[in-house]
């Protein structure tokens, strides 16, 4: 969990770089955090169709479902978003790209995720998805030391 800290420690340092670990490990838990958001929706609302709101009544329960279901999952995609693209943008030049190409992938994923109902638009944002994978999972790129070694980070 040391790269889920460095995560949030370097979430405003766009400089430098970022190993494979670390930038996945931040993805895989801040994807677990909206999928037990999710989860937690998902609950709520089997346990109150089956109760029929007699505790709390149907105002209540709906409060709380868009609660589970819209704010919780907006707020955080709010507060990681900046963390995201600086772990993105250092991954991008870790891996020898450069850091602009994470700006198009990310508005495009943005764009496209708002309207995700329309015709292709599913399969563009899929596209865009395994692009931004391949991109991520390339290797480090190999530096030369001082010494005139060639070291391969990670």
């Amino acid at each position: 969990m040391k790269e889920y800290g460095m995560f949030w420690k370097n979430y405003v340092n766009f400089t430098g770089k970022s190993t494979r670990k670390e930038f996945w490990i931040a993805r895989l838990v801040n994807f677990a955090v909206v999928l037990f958001i999710i989860l937690m929706w998902i609950f709520y609302v089997y346990t109150t169709l089956m109760s029929v709101n007699k505790v709390y009544g149907l105002k209540t329960a709906l409060m709380i479902s868009m609660l589970l279901n819209t704010w919780l999952p907006n707020f955080w995609t709010v507060v990681t978003i900046i963390p995201t693209w600086a772990v993105s943008i250092r991954r991008f030049r870790d891996a020898g790209i450069g850091w602009y190409w994470v700006v198009p992938i990310k508005i495009s994923e943005l764009v496209l995720a708002r309207y995700l109902g329309y015709p292709n638009a599913g399969i563009l944002l899929a596209i865009v998805a395994i692009i931004e994978i391949i991109l991520m999972c390339r290797p480090s790129k190999t530096v030369v030391s001082e010494a005139g070694d060639n070291e391969e980070k990670e």
